[in-house]
């Protein structure tokens, strides 16, 4: 019902939507995407031999590979990345011209570049309007300024670089200024980075822009980070095992230095000090074994087979600087991951490092297991040579062998370490990515049609629902009777009828005529049926009474074609115009001005004298008001009063009062006694919802009998009876 009684109000708000609409069409530039597609080689495969164990030959080290689709999506749509992409292609600088009246963003077109060394506050909240005089000469914001050299402005220290011949006739260009934080957050809002297939190491790189050149170049800056990123992380790699080399070379060189120390003559001791000799060489063995002991502890830690409880105590045991600092580096990352979030690509990068710094732990044991065996096997030679000592006293030709054994092994290990450390120098200087680029960036289709299609349903939804909170709003602050279930809302008294404003209203106000047929000549009828069962005895209901809270409510419209409607049904009826103060119904009529209701209560004029026939109808007739009384409610309480109508009721079956305002003056009051029913009309839109109290007190003080409600123009907004009592009633406070 609300939707049907202001459908204009819909239509009208639904075509502004759509103008809206079609202006937002016009503005809004169009939204590209952009795509790229990058292949990553062997990032998918398990137990993959890393650099080192290939410089190793690969037989000694085989390990899981570190990388893995997820890691490398969130090094693609990391901060740090797109932070460089930005930075580098001068993403936070923006330049606009306008195109049609609208600022559209040109990229590569732009006639100039401009570098920011220092800038001021201001360089963020104003933009730059840049015009061209001369090919070294702009103007920003009308002042001049020259090309290719850093100048202070009042934004800051700046510098521009033409990118091409610039003249006067080079359109104008707006530059802006944004931060470079908001400007990486909102490239990653818009980058998407998913896997062709789910078990393929193709990637599909995807961004969505507004200017496609910028674009495709934020895509191919964005993969060239990325694999700048990618070999830096594996040089690096491979220059830690070369550090471990270098290390290893300098301790045999050290070595091998001592050996070529003069050998002392040591054969010739007596047997007493080889046997000295002999117990402290036990007491090494000893203290080596327990080392090679501690040694399988800490190669079960590197290997996640426990271990971890006495790892401190054994470390201090070894003596081993670079071991220790090893262990201590690992405890601290398994103590990190352990706090931090598990899945996420933070604690996925702890657990590469992780296994990074066992696989070091890993060679430091066995480089250590190495010397310390070599140390035993040294030892328990120089034993044996002790016991043949004294048993043989073996000769100095003999010792001396096996003393000069031990250099040529050194020399050995030295030339293969060598070998190894130019295998990793050329390792770093030959790295190369793994990764491939298989389709450049390229703009394949303009995606705003889901976005104008949203737009479109949002605005028309919004032009079905502003009209419902508008006419919510409106009724919210509106004190008038709207509706019916208002009415019942406010008071108890039963609604007789509804009248809906007919537009066939003739110049006397009658609609109810012989023969013709109007929607409120229907409601009439309904009206006169209801009124013959109305109250306890409806048979009575000869004096009907007419009133309302306000003037313009239409008590004389209904009342006079409630007449006309018992009129045609042969009863004979008569309408009393008891409006003193500003009578109209003869006006309507366009009955002639003669004696009425007044002349009869001052006792100037019979019954008979004041009742005019209505034209047009049979059983018809009016008693006009009269002359107008100065005094019209002591007129009303004269004895006369109630014996016009006992005289009347004998001559007529209906008798209907067209009387004033109740809320206004006291009139009907006077007339009420004398009535069998009182019809109380109430106009939608009109009447205040406050007149709806008066009528409770009305009908619980039974000052009107048999008091009902007519509701009068139902469904209509316009007031036609504004000017009915104009200028002779005052609303005084209830």
């Amino acid at each position: 019902m609300l939707a049907l009684r202001n459908w204009p109000w819909f239509v009208l708000s639904v075509l502004i939507m759509f103008a809206i609409f079609g202006v937002y069409l016009h503005y809004q530039p169009l939204v590209y995407k952009v795509r790229a597609t990058l292949l990553l080689k062997n990032k998918v495969q398990k137990n993959e031999a890393t650099n080192i164990s290939s410089i190793f030959g690969g037989s000694q080290i085989n390990t899981t590979n570190i990388k893995s689709i997820e890691d490398e999506i969130g090094i693609l749509t990391s901060y740090t990345l797109m932070d460089r992409v930005v930075k580098r292609l001068g993403l936070d600088i923006h330049y606009y011209r306008s195109v049609d009246g609208i600022q559209r963003e040109i990229y590569a077109n732009s006639p100039i570049r401009l570098e920011v060394e220092k800038g001021e506050s201001t360089l963020y909240t104003n933009d730059l309007i840049v015009s061209f005089s001369a090919s070294n000469k702009v103007l920003i914001n009308n002042r001049i300024y020259p090309t290719n050299q850093f100048v202070n402005t009042e934004y800051g220290r700046l510098r521009i670089i033409p990118q091409r011949v610039l003249s006067d006739t080079v359109q104008p260009i707006t530059v802006s200024f944004s931060s470079r934080p908001r400007i990486v957050n909102a490239y990653l809002a818009r980058l998407e980075v998913v896997p062709v297939l789910k078990q393929s190491g193709l990637l599909t790189i995807s961004l969505i822009e507004a200017v496609p050149d910028k674009g495709e170049a934020i895509l191919k800056q964005l993969i060239n980070e990325y694999i700048k990123e990618d070999i830096t992380y594996r040089k690096q790699e491979v220059s830690n095992l070369l550090s471990l080399i270098e290390d290893r070379l300098e301790l045999i060189a050290a070595r091998k230095h001592n050996d070529e120390i003069p050998l002392n003559n040591s054969f010739d001791k007596p047997e007493d000090v080889l046997l000295s000799e002999q117990e402290v060489n036990a007491q090494l063995l000893d203290e080596i074994e327990k080392k090679l002991n501690g040694l399988k502890l800490i190669e079960r830690y590197a290997q996640n087979k426990g271990g971890k409880a006495r790892l401190d105590q054994v470390a201090l045991t070894l003596s081993d600087p670079v071991l220790i600092n090893q262990l201590e580096e690992a405890l601290h990352l398994e103590t990190k991951q352990n706090k931090g979030n598990h899945g996420t690509i933070q604690d996925s990068a702890l657990y590469q490092q992780l296994k990074y710094i066992k696989y070091r732990i890993y060679k430091s044991l066995q480089r250590i297991r190495k010397q310390l065996t070599q140390s035993r096997n040294e030892i328990i030679g120089q034993n044996r040579r002790t016991r043949e000592g004294i048993k043989v006293k073996p000769t100095k030709e003999t010792a001396l062998v096996s003393v000069l054994n031990q250099p040529a092994i050194r020399n050995t290990l030295y030339s293969y370490l060598l070998q190894k450390r130019e295998e990793a120098v050329m390792s770093v200087l030959s790295t190369t990515s793994e990764s491939r680029i298989i389709d450049m960036p390229r703009t394949e289709v303009v995606s705003s049609a889901t976005v104008n299609v949203m737009v479109f349903i949002l605005l028309g939804c919004s032009g079905l629902v502003l009209p419902i909170l508008f006419i919510g709003v409106k009724n919210a602050f509106n004190n008038r009777i709207t509706q019916r279930t208002e009415v019942e809302e406010l008071t108890h008294v039963p609604i007789l009828g509804e009248i809906s404003l007919s537009q066939q209203i003739t110049v006397d106000n009658l609609v109810f005529r012989p023969r013709i047929q109007s929607v409120m000549g229907e409601q009439i009828r309904a009206l006169r049926t209801n009124l013959q069962f109305a109250g306890n005895e409806p048979h009575r209901n000869k004096v009907i009474l007419f009133t309302s809270c306000l003037s313009g409510e239409g008590k004389s419209l209904i009342s006079i074609n409630l007449g006309a409607s018992l009129a045609l049904l042969g009863r004979k009826t008569i309408v009393l115009e008891m409006d003193m103060r500003r009578p109209r119904l003869h006006k309507g009529l366009h009955l002639e001005k003669r004696n009425g209701v007044s002349h009869y209560l001052i006792g100037e004029s019979t019954v008979d004298e004041i009742i005019q026939p209505i034209a047009g109808y049979n059983n018809y007739f009016i008693a006009t008001a009269g002359l107008l009384p100065l005094n019209p409610a002591e007129l009303l309480g004269s004895e006369r009063l109630p014996k016009l109508l006992h005289e009347l009721n004998k001559e007529f079956d209906h008798i209907v009062i067209d009387s004033p305002p109740i809320g206004l003056v006291t009139d009907s009051q006077l007339i009420a006694p004398f009535v069998d029913i009182t019809l109380f009309v109430v106009r939608h839109n009109y009447t205040p919802k406050h007149c709806m109290k008066m009528v409770n007190n009305l009908h619980n003080g039974n000052r009107f009998p048999n008091l009902n409600i007519v509701l009068n123009a139902v469904g209509e907004g316009d007031i036609r009876y504004s000017n009915y009592y104009d200028g002779d009633y005052t609303l005084s406070p209830a």
